[in-house]
């Protein structure tokens, strides 16, 4: 019976290359098994670097796919096996980084980003071990493929690693590689991943070293580097402040929108809308630019008093002995909503929820902020019979509610919208016909004059009747009703 060191030398030893392979998956369940005797644990350890050397880069493959699990199994039995993975292991996935084969680079690849998430990778290991491996795979004199894949990793970790480690080690090579004049491909996953870098080192690094390299980059000859600036480009941007956005970024970002290349203006295209929203006022968007040395704590205390600034303006609106002026300006929109009621009634003769009175922009004007956003969320803020209700503000509201009530109206389409005028015509025909009588009422017709909408003042009965042909596809979407 072989002891499990035993049968690990005599399949490690085996010319068969599937014998060696079965070594490599078989060797956590060989630690497990000797995971008692340190003495075992490390003679097992010391098997793998030598298996590491093996000329078949299956095996070599085989093996790297497994280092992440043995890593963590050394890390939960630490006192057994102290040091283990940085004095056996992680020489391994560094020196697989420049293998010659593909599929052990990508699969160290994959194991190190791996290793870095979990957090199994000491901060001393990585400024020592690991930043110094990618730093020299990235020189000029390295393989193309090789340093590709190297700056890729480089991008991939800094979220990873931290602003120190990226300012200090990471982001001057990475500077030099998006001016990479011979490798169109260098520079193409520098500005794929542009972003990533402004959000880790922050405000300042990004505008005194990063922006001049994103303007060569998105001013590059080869398209797809353009492509990839206009995909990240709402990324740099969070990374600025407000004035370089206004006077730098927009003007670059024109240039991506008007690309020669289609493909450039459909990624800007695209990305017009993320970019537009960093122009937003964070105190009302919710948008802030964290930065790493502030903790989440800090944060949190940071958003409650810009809420709670926010929410002060509106509870001295809600109290009418506060804003007097407030008061005044919704109670003339009162007066002179039931004035045009009044009018609106006597001419027609008809009840007063069938009326129909078209909104006006002037009267929308003398409405109070928040009457006006509710009226323009409401499906029937067409009807006069509903404003009496919308103006009034009730009592249990709370200052909360409001401020809630008000960005998802913000937020609204409607809120957005020109509202549309409803056309009555009967009334409309009877006006430009000369104002003939009526035969339901003539005297008060006398009396009071039908309010008309100032967009169809002199429409005839031909362009009244396009004007309905054109509105007749709109009749089954909600919102135009």
């Amino acid at each position: 019976m072989l002891t499990p060191l035993g049968r690990l030398d005599k399949y490690a030893a085996s010319e068969n290359v599937f014998n060696r392979q079965m070594v490599a998956r078989s060797l956590l369940d060989t630690l497990r098994e000797v995971c008692d005797d340190e003495r075992d644990c490390i003679a097992v350890l010391e098997r793998i670097s030598r298996l590491a050397d093996d000329s078949e880069p299956t095996v070599r493959a085989e093996l790297m796919e497994q280092v992440p699990h043995i890593a963590l199994f050394c890390q939960e039995n630490r006192p057994s096996i102290p040091y283990a993975f940085s004095k056996f292991l992680l020489p391994i996935v560094v020196r697989y980084l420049a293998d010659q084969n593909n599929q052990v680079r990508k699969t160290s690849q994959a194991a190190l980003l791996a290793l870095l998430e979990q957090e199994l990778i000491e901060r001393f290991d990585v400024e020592t071990k690991v930043c110094p491996v990618l730093i020299e795979l990235t020189a000029p004199d390295s393989n193309d493929d090789v340093k590709t894949e190297a700056v890729a990793i480089m991008c991939k970790m800094a979220p990873m690693v931290g602003k120190d480690i990226t300012e200090r080690l990471i982001l001057p090579r990475f500077c030099e590689m998006c001016c990479d004049c011979r490798m169109f491909h260098v520079r193409k996953v520098c500005a794929a991943n542009f972003g990533d870098i402004c959000s880790v080192v922050g405000q300042q690094a990004t505008e005194e070293m990063l922006l001049p390299r994103f303007f060569q980059l998105c001013s590059d000859n080869v398209w797809g580097v353009r492509k990839a600036c206009a995909e990240c480009f709402m990324a740099v941007s969070c990374a600025t402040c407000q004035e370089i956005r206004r006077t730098k970024l927009s003007a670059l970002f024109i240039n991506l929108i008007s690309d020669p290349s289609r493909w450039v203006r459909q990624a800007a295209f695209q990305s017009l809308g993320p970019f537009i929203s960093t122009f937003a006022n964070p105190s009302s968007s919710g948008q802030y630019f964290k930065e790493e040395s502030k903790s989440s704590e800090e944060m949190s205390v940071e958003n409650k008093n810009r809420t709670r600034d926010q929410e002060a303006p509106e509870d001295v609106q809600v109290r009418p002995e506060d804003t007097p002026s407030d008061l005044s300006v919704s109670n003339s929109g009162v007066i002179l909503e039931n004035t045009m009621e009044d009018h609106a009634a006597e001419a027609s003769g008809k009840p007063l929820g069938e009326i129909s009175v078209p909104l006006d922009s002037s009267l929308l004007c003398t409405l109070s902020s928040e009457s006006h956003q509710e009226a323009a969320s409401n499906e029937n803020n067409k009807k006069p019979g509903n404003y009496k209700s919308m103006l009034r503000p009730e009592v249990g509201t709370t200052s909360q509610d409001s401020a809630l009530l008000d960005q998802e109206l913000y937020n609204s389409f409607h809120f957005w919208r020109t509202p549309l005028p409803e056309i009555d015509l009967d009334i409309e025909l009877e006006q430009n016909s000369g104002g003939k009588p009526s035969p339901e009422g003539p005297e008060e017709e006398s009396e009071g004059p039908v309010p008309s909408s100032p967009n169809i003042t002199m429409a005839t009965r031909k362009e009244l009747e396009e004007m309905i042909e054109n509105l007749e596809p709109h009749i089954d979407d909600p919102d135009v009703k």
